[in-house]
C-alpha cells in the first residue's frame, strides 16, 4: 500500500487547525498540525519530505513567522508545495509570499470547500512532480557502475545508509572515484532526504564557516541579512564534504561540535541550533598522517572515520582494467571506439599513478585524435607512457622482470656484485612478490603467503629481512603487499 501524502499545517489559531483537519482527513491524507514554528522544525527530520506545507503568515507564538519559515524551508524542501494562509490577501502580501518561495496563497475567509479543492490540487501537483522525478531517476539517475569495486560499493552503501552510522570517510588517490562514491550515496539516499555536496577546497578560508553553518545579520562586514548554512539546509539528510583535509582549524572545531552534539552555531549568533546531519567526507590525503603532523584534529579524524571506504589505485585494480577501458570507449564522444590488443597490452604496463582512472579516461580521449576508423592503435599512445613502459626496472645492479603473462621471472646479476646463495634466494622472493602483485594487485599478507605456499609468520620475517638488506624499501614493499608497521622498524634498523 502506498503511503498517504503528508501535509504539515502551521497556524496559531486552533479553530482553523480543526476546520482544516475536518475537511482534509476524510480525503485520505496524513495531516500533522502545529501551533509553533519550532514544533514543526523539530518534527520535520523524522517526516522526510511532505507533499504540502500550509503556513500561517503571522504567528503570535515565539519563533519565525510564516514568511520567514517559507524562505528557510524552500531550499531544504525543493519539491514540497508551500501554501501560505492569511486573513489578509492584498496584492503586496501575496507578492511577498511568492517571492519568498511559496507556491500558492490561501485566503482564510474563503469557504472551506474551496480551501479543500486548492489543497487537493497541491497534493496532485506534488504527486505529478514525484512521478516525473521517479521516471527520470529510473532512466538516468543511477550512476554508471563499472568494475568490481563499484559493484561492491553498490552492495555496501545501502547497508551504510540504513545503519546507525553518522559519518563515513572515503580515502583514495586522485582519480580513483571519490566523486562516484558521492554519486552512489546520493542515488541510494534518494530525493526524499537532502544530499548537499560541499567542495571544502573551493571555498575561501574566511568564508568556510559562514557557508557551512550560516551567519546572522551584522556578524561581519557585508553580512546584511541572516544566512542559512549548508548544514542547516541538509537537516535530516547528508552532507558530502569533499577535500575535507583543507578545512581550517576553526572550521574543524565547528564541524566537530556538529558531529558530536548535532548542534551548530551560525557565525555571530549567541545560541546553538539543533540539526540532524550525517556526513560523508572524502580526501586524497592520509588524515592519520596529517594528525601526526599536527595539521588535522585527532578527535575530528576519529569522528569522521566511523566507517571508511578505501578506493584502491588503478594499479591495484588491474582485474578491472579491461572493463573500465571498454566503458570509456563506448561512451566517449565520437565513439564507440576499439583499442587494439597490442595497444591495450602497452597501457596495462603503465602504472597510472598520476591520475588513476581519471588519467586513463583522459588519456583515451587524447588517443582518439589519432584513431582510424574508430580503432585506437599503439601509434596513438602518448610519449610519456612509452617512456615509463620502456624504462628498465633495476634495483642495486639487479634487474628483475616478473612477467606473469609468459610465466617467467628473470634475474639479471649486476657486474661486480657478489653472488651468494642467500642474496639469490632473497632476490627471488622479491621477484615472486612482484609477480603476484602484477597478477592480482595489492595482496594481504595472508593472501600472499597462501599463494606462495609459505607460512605467514615465515613470510613476514623474510619480508622484514628484504628491507634490512636494502633490497627494497618499506613503502615500495607496502605498495605491493599489505604488511604491518614492522617493515618500517626493519628499515630503520637497517
Amino acid at each position: 500500500m502506498l503511503p498517504k501524502p503528508a501535509i504539515l499545517h502551521l497556524d496559531d489559531d486552533p479553530l482553523f487547525l480543526d476546520q482544516v483537519r475536518d475537511i482534509l482527513v476524510p480525503v485520505g491524507v496524513q495531516l500533522s498540525s502545529f501551533t509553533q514554528a519550532q514544533q514543526l522544525l523539530e518534527a520535520l527530520p523524522a517526516m522526510g519530505e511532505p507533499a504540502v506545507l500550509m503556513l500561517d503568515i503571522y504567528l503570535d507564538r515565539p519563533g519565525p513567522d510564516g514568511k520567514a519559515l517559507a524562505q528557510q524551508l524552500r531550499t531544504r524542501l525543493p519539491h514540497t508545495l508551500i501554501v501560505m494562509c492569511s486573513d489578509l490577501h492584498d496584492a503586496s502580501t501575496v507578492r511577498d509570499c511568492i517571492a519568498r518561495g511559496a507556491d500558492d496563497f490561501l485566503f482564510k475567509g474563503s469557504d472551506m470547500e474551496q480551501i479543500r479543492r486548492r489543497i487537493e490540487a497541491a497534493v496532485s501537483e506534488y504527486q505529478r512532480r514525484l512521478d516525473q522525478r521517479q521516471k527520470q531517476r529510473s532512466v538516468s539517475a543511477m550512476p554508471q557502475v563499472v568494475g568490481r569495486t563499484c559493484r561492491e560499493l553498490c552492495e555496501r552503501i545501502p547497508r551504510m545508509i540504513n545503519s546507525a552510522l553518522t559519518a563515513v570517510h572515503v580515502y583514495g588517490e586522485t582519480g580513483t572515484g571519490k566523486e562516484v562514491v558521492g554519486d552512489l550515496f546520493a542515488h541510494f539516499v534518494g530525493e526524499r532526504l537532502p544530499f548537499i555536496r560541499i567542495h571544502c577546497g573551493a571555498i575561501p578560508a574566511g568564508l568556510i564557516e559562514s557557508e557551512l553553518f550560516g551567519h546572522v545579520k551584522g556578524a561581519f562586514t557585508g553580512a546584511q541579512n541572516n544566512k542559512i548554512g549548508l548544514f542547516e539546509q541538509a537537516d535530516g539528510g547528508w552532507v558530502f564534504l569533499d577535500e575535507v583535509a583543507t578545512l581550517s582549524a576553526a572550521a574543524q572545531v565547528a564541524l566537530l561540535r556538529v558531529l558530536e552534539n548535532q548542534e551548530l552555531r551560525p557565525v555571530g549568533a549567541t545560541q546553538n541550533k539543533r540539526v540532524h546531519v550525517r556526513v560523508l567526507s572524502a580526501t586524497n590525503e592520509n588524515l592519520e598522517q596529517l594528525v601526526q603532523e599536527g595539521k588535522f584534529r585527532r578527535d575530528l579524524w576519529q569522528r569522521l572515520c566511523e566507517a571508511v571506504i578505501t578506493l584502491p589505485p588503478l594499479r591495484e585494480r588491474m582485474d578491472e582494467f579491461d572493463e573500465l577501458l571498454q566503458s570509456f570507449c563506448q561512451t566517449m564522444r565520437g565513439g564507440p571506439y576499439e583499442v587494439s590488443a597490442s595497444a591495450i597490452e602497452v597501457l596495462k604496463h603503465y602504472d597510472w599513478s598520476n591520475g588513476n582512472i581519471r588519467e586513463l579516461r583522459n588519456c583515451l580521449r587524447a588517443m582518439t585524435e589519432h584513431a582510424y576508423g574508430g580503432v585506437i592503435a599503439p601509434s596513438a599512445i602518448p610519449a610519456f607512457i612509452w617512456e615509463q613502459v620502456n624504462k628498465p626496472q633495476k634495483s642495486e645492479g639487479l634487474s628483475i622482470t616478473a612477467d606473469h603473462h609468459q610465466r617467467r621471472i628473470v634475474l639479471e646479476w649486476g657486474e661486480g656484485e657478489e653472488l651468494t646463495y642467500e642474496k639469490l634466494i632473497m632476490r627471488l622472493l622479491l621477484a615472486l612478490v612482484a609477480a603476484e602483485y602484477q597478477k592480482q594487485g595489492r595482496l594481504t599478507l595472508r593472501q600472499l603467503a597462501k599463494n606462495l605456499g609459505i607460512p605467514r609468520s615465515t613470510l613476514s620475517t623474510k619480508l622484514q629481512e628484504l628491507v634490512k638488506m636494502g633490497l627494497t624499501s618499506a613503502p615500495e614493499l607496502r605498495s605491493m603487499v599489505n604488511v604491518m608497521a614492522e617493515t618500517d622498524a626493519a628499515e630503520n634498523k637497517g
